[in-house]
């Protein structure tokens, strides 16, 4: 609490190196608490490379999702990028959660490449993407076809804000999913388009 009240007094300091020596994990957890909430570092570079050096888990979770959260380009971070070709799905899995938070849809390349992913967790977070795009919209039909039913289910939930003839065609397709929560999910999502009286028709048929 002490190293809060200082930097809050001394906004300049520098804090990333105070989180490369702190061993507590409690601690490191709530500095990362109050830079996110104030949105402490402006230089991405240099979280760039504190992700790159960081050596326990909390730090590297957490920088993690500041880089990805707070990139005014995601897309073109190497560190992410690199990310994205990891062995280790827990970080993979957070950078897809960062990603899919983001209003402004960028990142896109990325959460693109995670859909592939072989890790269900990383392609689940994915498929939460809320952001209003041709080419989110392109990877939630791919999801929508997935093997595990949870990315299944959660793509065609957010296939609902989006009106156009495949997108119809591929929540028809989920009405004979073999999960029950898929096939309801899927009819909410139909009803919130609306399609049009044809697809109704191909429906009842």
């Amino acid at each position: 609490y002490g190293t809060i009240l200082y930097a809050i007094c001394e906004p300049d300091m520098d804090i990333l190196k105070i989180l490369t020596n702190e061993k507590n994990d409690y601690v490191t957890i709530q500095l990362w608490n109050f830079i996110t909430e104030k949105k402490l570092l402006k230089e991405m570079g240099a979280v760039e490379n504190f992700l790159h050096e960081a050596k326990t888990p909390e730090n590297q979770c957490e920088g993690l999702k500041y880089l990805a959260e707070y990139s005014a380009d995601p897309d073109k971070v190497e560190q992410l990028k690199k990310i994205c070709s990891d062995n280790e799905p827990i970080l993979k899995t957070i950078l897809a959660s960062s990603l899919a938070k983001r209003s402004d849809g960028k990142g896109i390349s990325l959460l693109a490449t995670l859909s592939d992913d072989k890790a269900v967790p990383v392609r689940t977070q994915v498929a939460q993407s809320l952001f209003i795009s041709p080419e989110i919209n392109k990877i939630l039909l791919k999801l929508s076809s997935d093997t595990d039913f949870e990315v299944r289910r959660l793509s065609t939930i957010n296939l609902a804000n989006y009106k156009n003839p495949e997108t119809v065609e591929a929540l028809i397709a989920r009405l004979t999913d073999e999960n029950f929560f898929v096939r309801t999910d899927a009819e909410d999502s139909i009803i919130k388009i609306n399609p049009g009286k044809s697809f109704i028709e191909k429906i009842a048929c």
